[in-house]
This record gives structure tokens, C-alpha cells and sequence, in this order.
């Protein structure tokens, strides 16, 4: 997790500009158009839209975004999992225990789709609670 920084514009004082609400990549793009700082409760402009404020052309980057999230999860997930089994394999070997190729390769294939539907359902949620978000949340 990645927190950035920023200056209230009336204190001056130093202020998280992570959105705890969603994070991730889409905290640079969505958020609440106003916020209160902590220190001195002034209200501020964030330059950021709600989803519900977005043109399509904006809600498409956002949903792309997402969709390029889960994706890139699930690929972390066989690289992990792909890497585990492999020295798995490798230590099973050295030690001189057969291994079953092929249950190996249908258990790694599991563990892919179960990431990938993982990923998804994920991206799922994180839209649903950013088509969610309302100034009255603020």
C-alpha cells in the first residue's frame, strides 16, 4: 500500500491524499471531490470525481483499470504458486520420490482458475463499492 502526501491548502499542514475508502490505483482517479483536513476542518477540492460523476470515457479507464487489476493478481498468483510447485518438484526429486507429473499439473491448474475467479470476484466488489460512493459518505 502506497500513501501520498499532500498540503492543506489552508493550514498548509501535511495530509494523506490515500483514499482509504477504495485505494489501489483507482484512488488516483476516484475520490471525493471535497474533503475536510484533520488539523484544521476546513473543507478543500481534491480535484477528483465520484464514479457517478465520470463521463463513460473516464467510467471505461476506471473499469479497465480494474479488469487489468485482477488480471495482474492472477498472474502473480501462478508465478507464486508455479514457483512453489516447481521447487516442490525439484526438493521431491533430489530426495528421490517420483512425481506424479500430471496430479501436480491439475492441482497448479486449480489453484490458476481458483486465483482468476479470486481476482474477479475482487474486482467485482472494489467497482461495486466505487459505483457506491456518494458526497453524503464524506
Amino acid at each position: 500500500m502506497v500513501y501520498k502526501y499532500g498540503f492543506c491548502p489552508h493550514c498548509g499542514k501535511k495530509i494523506s491524499i490515500y483514499n482509504n475508502v477504495i485505494g489501489g490505483v483507482y484512488s488516483d482517479y476516484i475520490d471525493f471531490p471535497y474533503k475536510k483536513c484533520p488539523y484544521c476542518n476546513e473543507i478543500y477540492n481534491t480535484g477528483k470525481k465520484l464514479y457517478s460523476e465520470m463521463n463513460q470515457k473516464e467510467k471505461e479507464k476506471i473499469d479497465s483499470l480494474i479488469i487489468r487489476e485482477a488480471f495482474h493478481n492472477t498472474g502473480v498468483c501462478i508465478v507464486i504458486f508455479g514457483t512453489i510447485f516447481g521447487f516442490i518438484c525439484m526438493v521431491l526429486s533430489w530426495i528421490g520420490i517420483e512425481v506424479p507429473r500430471n496430479s501436480m499439473l491439475i492441482i497448479f491448474f486449480i489453484i490458476c482458475i481458483f486465483s482468476f475467479v479470486k481476482g474477479c470476484i475482487s474486482a467485482k466488489q472494489v467497482l461495486k463499492q466505487i459505483k457506491n460512493m456518494s458526497i453524503n459518505d464524506l
